[in-house]
């Protein structure tokens, strides 16, 4: 079976549109290289997807890398088989690229075939506008707003404490 998904950002990037077909048992981890080949991004940042209902909540994760947690609740991309948790047209995923700014793709199966695809390989069928940056920095969180206090100039409480070996610091 061929699932196609369409795979769009947030209001932000509402021009962004990519429908890619991928066999339904292929594993997540093709269609995590897929997406990231037709969006021209990175593949060594963190990202999972997540199994999402239509109001986009986010619920079963399937992750990178096996993170060494186990629940019923957490899969690993290379050892899950997209089959094995979509199954019906409208099944939705969030996915996850910039945990740091929390980005995300909202993917929508759209359509289940059963036609074969072209060398068995996943295919980004449409791309339609730019890829959003793969990472974006909260400048505000990211400058001196957040180490100000932890920085300033004017702290210097710890300028009179000095050692001379490693038994001083009990003294402390």
């Amino acid at each position: 079976m061929v699932y196609k998904f369409n795979i769009r950002c947030k209001k932000e990037e509402s021009n962004f549109l990519r429908t890619i077909e991928i066999s339904g048992d292929d594993n997540f981890y093709n269609l995590y290289e897929i997406i990231h080949k037709c969006a021209e991004y990175d593949n060594s940042q963190m990202s999972s997807f997540f199994i999402s209902n239509d109001e986009w909540q986010r619920f079963e994760e399937i992750t990178l890398m096996d993170m060494g947690v186990k629940s019923d609740n957490i899969f690993v991309m290379k050892d899950t088989a997209i089959n094995s948790l979509l199954n019906k047209q409208g099944d939705k995923l969030v996915y996850l690229f910039d945990f740091f700014s929390e980005r995300y793709f909202k993917i929508e199966l759209v359509e289940i075939s059963e036609k074969t695809l072209r060398n068995n390989a996943p295919v980004c069928i449409t791309a339609v506008g730019d890829s959003p940056k793969q990472i974006v920095v909260d400048v505000e969180f990211a400058g001196n707003e957040l180490n100000a206090d932890y920085l300033s100039e004017e702290d210097d409480s710890d300028e009179d404490i000095k050692f001379e070996n490693i038994d001083d610091i009990d003294n402390i």
